[in-house]
């Protein structure tokens, strides 16, 4: 495969990048702060839709982000070692190589991604499709579907678990599925569930909708805690909670938050600021000011986007 010299140089630009940016917020005796203004400049000499002043999606530049890291990091031979908590458990000897071209074992690999697990069953013959796709977050719709199965905006306070219970529940498919066993059209069911856990989490709740004509942000309050166990919503767990009736596993995944992104105002003239932490410390980022935060504070935040570092596998 031929490789593009465009494609080399920047690798290299932004190897040197991060090289420098981590080295000068490491090693800097300022005590004024630190503003990353080269990241930002490469960055929209890279991404041209970034380019420019006007507002930019917190989670879109998050993903651009890791792609670029792992453009710049990944190995040119793949070891056998899969990055990512597989189910809560230690992982079977995989092959000598990777079986999904995402299973790369770059740094970027190694920490923001997990799998999911998509199973479809045949309301007829219950036959099970499965399939695995790799995430490097969790997007959780906000909306609360009505008796008639239509989602609507609401005002109800819901907790972060609530929406990963309603992210990893049994659905009916609104389209006819093909089953291939019993090679007809039939109804189905879905479920997602989590195959394979990052050791560091990163979940969006979905604030913002676009249609054709309109866009819009909810507001919905959502209740986050500083400990999540992830536990309920892996794949492991909801096959035994189908099998036993029983819900839960022995031992938890447990997961501290690390990091709130919130977005201020309006859907078209926001303004983010970030809360995060050092040991027990919560500090406020809002543009060059930063001010110390309570646990009170970030837990009272319209969080947009949520950060959770693995703690324990226990």
């Amino acid at each position: 495969m031929a490789i593009s010299v465009g494609n080399v140089q920047e690798q290299i630009v932004w190897l040197v990048l991060w090289m420098r940016f981590f080295s000068e917020f490491w090693t800097s005796d300022k005590l004024d702060g630190f503003g990353p203004v080269n990241l930002l400049t490469t960055s929209w000499k890279c991404e041209q839709a970034l380019a420019g002043y006007q507002q930019q999606d917190a989670h879109e530049y998050l993903q651009f982000l890791l792609n670029q890291l792992h453009s710049t990091n990944k190995p040119s031979d793949a070891s056998s070692e899969e990055p990512g908590v597989p189910d809560a458990k230690p992982s079977e000897k995989p092959s000598s190589k990777p079986a999904h071209p995402t299973d790369c074992t770059c740094i970027i690999h190694r920490v923001f991604y997990g799998k999911l697990q998509s199973d479809v069953t045949c309301e007829v013959c219950k036959n099970v499709t499965t399939a695995e796709d790799p995430v490097m977050d969790l997007s959780l719709d906000l909306r609360l579907k009505n008796k008639k199965g239509q989602l609507g905006q609401g005002a109800i306070i819901q907790s972060l678990q609530q929406c990963l219970a309603r992210f990893t529940a049994t659905e009916k498919l609104d389209r006819e599925y093909n089953c291939g066993k019993c090679e007809a059209p039939r109804e189905a069911t879905k479920q997602l569930t989590v195959k394979r856990l990052p050791p560091v989490l990163c979940i969006q709740l979905k604030r913002f909708e676009h249609s054709s004509n309109t866009s819009s942000k909810i507001d919905a309050p959502i209740r986050f805690p500083l400990e999540l166990d992830m536990t309920p919503y892996t794949t492991r767990a909801k096959r035994k909670a189908k099998l036993t009736g029983l819900p839960g596993l022995p031992g938890q995944v447990l997961y501290d938050l690390l990091s709130v992104v919130v977005h201020k105002g309006e859907i078209n003239s926001g303004h983010y600021i970030c809360y995060c932490r050092d040991k027990e410390q919560w500090f406020q980022f809002d543009d060059s000011v930063v001010t110390l935060a309570t646990e009170k504070q970030v837990l009272q935040a319209q969080a947009y986007l949520l950060v959770y570092v693995i703690r324990t596998i226990s």
